[in-house]
């Protein structure tokens, strides 16, 4: 009798550690993200700031992922440290502001505001990295 309430108690243990196991968050996979900034008639837009706004901030967020256009409109998004892109999968609202241009009305001014923006992108568990964010009138 006592073996089996040992048993008992061993195997209740054992389900209760990993049950707890079980149940603790994994830490979010960091995942790559990139694409192109173009006008509705495809043409690339250069010198502009691509920011990512989580719709559910994670409390491991340092920075606000970004990306910067090419000449071809090109952008690849990373958070601190620039020599490893990616951030987060999930879903994010997508703000463009022009950066080191003389002629900034390029890009309706509703799109450099994370409130206003109509760009909203899903980032999937595997990444994105052909993204076209196409900017209307």
């Amino acid at each position: 009798m006592r073996m089996l309430w040992t048993a008992t108690r061993v195997c209740s243990s054992l389900v209760f550690v990993l049950a707890i196991a079980g149940c603790r968050s994994k830490p979010a996979t960091i995942v790559r993200a990139a694409g192109r900034v173009v006008t509705s008639d495809g043409k690339p837009i250069k010198s502009v700031r691509v920011d990512f706004w989580p719709e559910k901030k994670p409390k491991s967020f340092e920075t606000l992922p970004y990306g910067l256009t090419n000449e071809k409109g090109e952008f690849e998004i990373v958070m601190l440290d620039p020599s490893k892109p990616g951030l987060w999968p999930g879903k994010y609202r997508v703000s463009l502001i022009e950066i080191g241009t003389k002629n900034p009305k390029r890009i309706p001014s509703r799109y450099g505001d994370n409130q206003s923006t109509p760009l909203e992108v899903t980032i999937p568990v595997e990444g994105k990295t052909d993204l076209i964010l196409e900017v209307r009138d």
